[in-house]
C-alpha cells in the first residue's frame, strides 16, 4: 500500500539526486578542464609559472591538484551508485523475484568495478597518462 509507495518515491528521489549530482559534477570538471587545458595554457602558457612560482604548466597543476580529487569525487558517486543498487535489490525483492535479477546486478557491478580498479592500475601503478591506456 502506502507504505510500498513511500519507499518508491524515496528511491526515486534519491537516484535522481544522485544522477543529478554526478552529471553536475562530470560537467563542472570536465569544463573546468577544457577552460585550463584548452584555453589557459595555449593562450597563457606561463601563467602557472607565474601565479604558483612553480616550474610547472597547468596542465602539470592540473593533472597534480586537480584531477586525482575530480576522480575520488567520482569514485564515491559510483560506489554510492552501487550501493544503491544493492539496497534496491534488497528491499523490492518481493518484486523482483521473478526476474530474478541478482546474477545480472551483480554481473553489471562486477565489469564496472574491474573496469575502473583496472584504469587506476594503469594510471598510477604503472604510471601511464590516458592516451597511453586509453
Amino acid at each position: 500500500g502506502t507504505r510500498y509507495l513511500e519507499v518508491v518515491f524515496a528511491f526515486k528521489k534519491l537516484s535522481l539526486s544522485g544522477v543529478q549530482a554526478w552529471v553536475v559534477i562530470v560537467l563542472a570538471t570536465t569544463i573546468f578542464e577544457v577552460v585550463v587545458k584548452g584555453i589557459l595554457v595555449p593562450s597563457m602558457p606561463t601563467v602557472c609559472f607565474w601565479v604558483y612560482n612553480r616550474c610547472e604548466s597547468c596542465n602539470v597543476w592540473y593533472d597534480h591538484n586537480i584531477y586525482p580529487t575530480t576522480q575520488g569525487i567520482i569514485y564515491i558517486l559510483c560506489t554510492f551508485a552501487l550501493i544503491f543498487v544493492i539496497a534496491f535489490e534488497r528491499v523490492f525483492k518481493d518484486y523482483l523475484h521473478r526476474i530474478e535479477p541478482y546474477w545480472k546486478f551483480w554481473g553489471v557491478k562486477i565489469v564496472v568495478s574491474v573496469t575502473y580498479f583496472q584504469w587506476l592500475l594503469f594510471k598510477y601503478g604503472f604510471q601511464l597518462d590516458e592516451q597511453q591506456i586509453y
